[in-house]
C-alpha cells in the first residue's frame, strides 16, 4: 500500500512556449529526411526520439523557440507543406505540453481530385465506416479520475518529492529512492535480493556525481548520470501513469481509440478502448474500470507487452496503483510496487550535496 503524504506545493509560474512536431516515423533515416527538408526551409529542426512500449522506438522532427501560438501555428503551415503531412502545435507548461493544434498541408485542387479514373495506378480502396464510438470522452474521464492535472504533476517533477518503489525482476529484486527539488536529483539503489550493486547518483546544475557501494563521491559524465536517472525516474519506471495526461492530448494511438466493448476483467466490469493500430504504430488495448475509470491493463501489441494494475490508493489528487505487472509476449518480465510517495515535504538540507 502506498505510504503517501501529499502536501501539494502551488506549481511554479512557468512561462509558455510553444513547439512543432511532425508525424511519427518507425524508422530514424525517414525521420532525417524530414529533418533535411525542414531545415532546408529555414526551420531550426532536429529528430527526437521516444520509446513507445510495446512498439519500440519512434522518431518526429521537434522544431522549438517559439513563444506565442499565432507565430508556431504560421511556421507549422509552411512545415506541412514542406514535410506533406500533419504538423502538430505544442503547448508547454513547465513539464508538461498539450497539443493546442493540428495543421494539415493544403488539399490538392478540385481539378486534381476529378481526374478521371484511368489516371489513377491501382485498385481504390474505401474505408469502411466505424460505428463504434470515439473514446475521447472516456479518455478525458480517465485523465481526471487519474488526478493528472498540470499542476500536479509540475509540482511532483519539480519537487520536493520523495518516491520509494521496488523492482522485482528476473533474478533480482531492487529498491529504489528518487528525490528531485528545483532541477537536483538524487536515485539510490539498494539490493534486496541478487547481484545488486548498490549506488547513489546526485545531478545538481551541470555536475554529477556517482558513489558506488558507499564509497565517496566521484565525477560522472554529464549525459551519462541524465540518462540513467531518466530511465529509473517514476514517469518511466511506472508505465504509463504519469505519462498518460500527455499520452491522451498528443498520441495518436489514443486520438484514434474507441470504445471497444464492455466486459470483465478479474471479475470486475470495464470498459475497453482499442486502436487497432497502423503501419506507424501496433495496436493498443485499455481496460479501464467501468465505474471509477481507473485504468486496469494496458496491452500494447496485441499481448507483446502487458501491463496489469494493482489496486490504486489515493495521494491527495493522485490515484496511483501498488504495484504494476508486465509481461512480454505472455512472459512474466517484472513488477514495480510504489512504496512510498512524498510531495511538497522536507528534505534534509544536505540532501543534494555533493564533495565538498
Amino acid at each position: 500500500m502506498i505510504a503517501a503524504c501529499l502536501a501539494l506545493l502551488a506549481a511554479p509560474a512557468f512561462g509558455a512556449d510553444f513547439f512543432l512536431e511532425s508525424p511519427e516515423r518507425a524508422i530514424a533515416s525517414e525521420a532525417a529526411e524530414l529533418e533535411k527538408a525542414a531545415v532546408a526551409g529555414g526551420h531550426a529542426a532536429r529528430v527526437v526520439r521516444r520509446f513507445v512500449d510495446g512498439a519500440g522506438w519512434r522518431y518526429v522532427v521537434r522544431v522549438g523557440g517559439f513563444t506565442d501560438q499565432a507565430a508556431a501555428q504560421a511556421a507549422a503551415k509552411d512545415l506541412a507543406v514542406r514535410l506533406d503531412g500533419m504538423v502538430g502545435v505544442f503547448e508547454t507548461h513547465g513539464p508538461a505540453a498539450a497539443r493546442v493544434a493540428s495543421v494539415a498541408p493544403p488539399a490538392p485542387a478540385a481539378e486534381s481530385a476529378a481526374a478521371p479514373a484511368t489516371a489513377v495506378a491501382g485498385p481504390v480502396v474505401a474505408e469502411l465506416p466505424d460505428n463504434r464510438p470515439d473514446a475521447d470522452d472516456v479518455l478525458e474521464a480517465v485523465v481526471a479520475a487519474h488526478g493528472l492535472a498540470a499542476n500536479t504533476l509540475s509540482a511532483l517533477l519539480t519537487g520536493p518529492t520523495v518516491v520509494a518503489y521496488r523492482r522485482t525482476l528476473p533474478g533480482q529484486v531492487v529498491d529504489h529512492t528518487w528525490s528531485t527539488a528545483d532541477s537536483m536529483v538524487r536515485l539510490e539503489i539498494e539490493g534486496v535480493e541478487g547481484d545488486v550493486v548498490p549506488s547513489k547518483t546526485l545531478l545538481v546544475g551541470d555536475a554529477a556525481w556517482l558513489s558506488v557501494r558507499g564509497g565517496a563521491w566521484q565525477p560522472q559524465a554529464l549525459p551519462t548520470a541524465r540518462a540513467h536517472l531518466d530511465a529509473l525516474a517514476p514517469q518511466a519506471v511506472l508505465p504509463l501513469v504519469f505519462s498518460l495526461r500527455v499520452a491522451v492530448q498528443t498520441r495518436r494511438e489514443f486520438e484514434r481509440m474507441r470504445v471497444d466493448r464492455e466486459d470483465q476483467l478479474d471479475g470486475e466490469p470495464v470498459t475497453v478502448l482499442r486502436f487497432e493500430g497502423d503501419r506507424a504504430t501496433g495496436p493498443l488495448t485499455l481496460y479501464v474500470g467501468t465505474e471509477d475509470r481507473l485504468v486496469r491493463r494496458a496491452d500494447f501489441g496485441d499481448g507483446q507487452v502487458v501491463h496489469d494494475f494493482g489496486t490504486y490508493a489515493r495521494s491527495g489528487p493522485l490515484a496511483l496503483p501498488a504495484s504494476v505487472r508486465t509481461t512480454r509476449a505472455g512472459e512474466w518480465s517484472g513488477t514495480v510496487e510504489l512504496r512510498r510517495i512524498e510531495v511538497g515535504g522536507d528534505l534534509p538540507s544536505d540532501w543534494f550535496d555533493g564533495p565538498q
